[in-house]
């Protein structure tokens, strides 16, 4: 039976090479690459939204506090 592995990364925690130096390069990718779309994208208003505001008005305090993680989940 695989086993499952999770981790937690803050947003910054992904700038700290020591938090996330036994992870994977295209695991690291990924990760960053989820956390460019939340910051280039979900956290910024959009015209076609149809209200103010960001496109999960959510995120913004989420990634201000320990709520705000990036999973990554891998088996092996």
């Amino acid at each position: 039976m695989p086993t499952q592995t999770t981790n937690l990364f803050l947003l910054e925690d992904l700038e700290d090479a020591g938090k996330t130096s036994e992870l994977a390069e295209s695991d690291l990718d990924a990760l960053h690459a989820v956390a460019d779309w939340i910051k280039s994208y979900v956290v910024k208003p959009h015209k076609d939204l149809g209200r103010a505001g960001p496109v999960c008005p959510f995120v913004p305090g989420a990634c201000r506090s320990p709520t705000g993680t990036c999973r990554l989940s891998s088996s092996s």
